[in-house]
This record gives C-alpha cells, structure tokens and sequence, in this order.
C-alpha cells in the first residue's frame, strides 16, 4: 500500500456529501454540504473532516478479515502481548480474552484502565504506527499539534464508538476551523436561518455506561 505522509484527505466520495454535525446540546443535524448556511472555504472544512478517509478503507480492505482488524498493541508498553481490533474498539488480552475495564473521564473520553491511553489514540496510533511510522513518531513528539476527532462525537463514550471508521487525524488549526464552523451552523439554526435536511434528538451523548463511572 503507497504510504502518503500528508494527512489531509484529498480523495473525497461524492456520497459523503450527506453529512451530520453535533450541536453543543447534543442534538445531531444532517445535511447536503451544499446546503449547509457556510461560506465554501467553511463547506471545504466540513467536507474535509467529515468525509471518508480513503486510506483508511483500503488499509482496511487489504487486512480485514470477517469484518475484524485485531493488531498486536505495541505503543503503549503496559499493554504488551495484549491486541486491539482497530475496527471495533475491542482489546483483547493475552489470552485471547476480551477487556472489559475501562474508565471515562470528565471530557467522556473512554480509557482502558491499564495504560495510560485513551481507546480512540489506542485505536488510531496502532493503525497509524503500521502505516507511517514516520508520521506517528512526528505526531508522538508534538501531540498538542493535532487532534484525533470523532466524526460521531456522540459515540465517544462508548468503546464501539471509537474504532477506526470514526476517527479522523487532523491538525490543531483545521480542527478549530471545523469547530467555528460548527458554532455558525449552531447560530444559524437557532435563528431559524437553516433548516437542515435530518435531525435527531434523542443522541445518548450524556448516557455513557454506567459500569464503565466506577
């Protein structure tokens, strides 16, 4: 597989063109991009986070098997000869067995309580580490430079919401474009200046498993 070490995507599918944005409530809004109340460089920024990475897919597509992607963990020493099935969010120990003791914290990030790492930098360093290690040891050495985003930020409280398909690396300035752009959707909709084309409001974004608080 041709290894690319920009992270921007540049292959973007015409179908993801329906897109779902999370409002600070909690609601989830979705959309034709070119619908959406924005100025275009605000639609590039959109479709650039919210789109399918392409990448990602055919690493997927060469190394899945039965809907499965279990890699042997090997950034985080704690979790030596343990694996993680970057598909799914799913650790697996030693053995063979699957993990199931994990914490969140206040941000509702979901962590494994051995190591000292979240599940979506789990998931995504893995995958990252095999890919472009290069990329990831540039990443590791200026961490605050980038941001690992849920595209369904909703999801995140849970381990089935951080596998891979819903994650996107992107750097600190494009994520805070994409977090402006969202606020003036935000206002936009509250002005009854945009109707989006879907919305959903019962999205369990505050209703994490509680097994998982102690």
């Amino acid at each position: 597989m041709k290894v690319v070490q920009n992270i921007e995507n540049s292959e973007v599918n015409p179908f993801n063109d329906l897109i779902s944005v999370e409002l600070s409530d909690g609601r989830v809004l979705g959309d034709h991009i070119s619908h959406l109340p924005l100025r275009d460089a605000q639609k590039e920024v959109i479709r650039q986070v919210e789109s399918k990475d392409v990448r990602v897919s055919k690493y997927v597509l060469l190394h899945a098997n039965d809907g499965k992607l279990p890699l042997k963990i090997r950034t985080v020493k704690a979790l030596k000869g343990y694996s993680i099935d970057v598909i799914n969010a799913v650790i697996y120990t030693p053995d063979g067995k699957i993990y199931d003791d994990y914490r969140i914290n206040n941000s509702g990030y979901i962590s494994p309580r051995t190591g000292s790492v979240t599940l979506h930098e789990l998931v995504y360093f893995e995958y990252l580490y095999r890919v472009n290690k290069s990329l990831y040891e540039k990443i590791k050495a200026d961490r605050s430079a980038y941001e690992i985003h849920h595209i369904q930020g909703w999801r995140k409280s849970r381990p089935e919401g951080n596998g891979l398909f819903n994650l996107r690396l992107l750097p600190k300035k494009l994520h805070y474009q994409y977090k402006n752009a969202v606020n003036t959707l935000e206002r936009a909709y509250s002005k009854g200046q945009w109707q989006p084309l879907v919305w959903w409001t019962s999205i369990p974004r505050s209703k994490p498993n509680k097994k998982l608080l102690k």
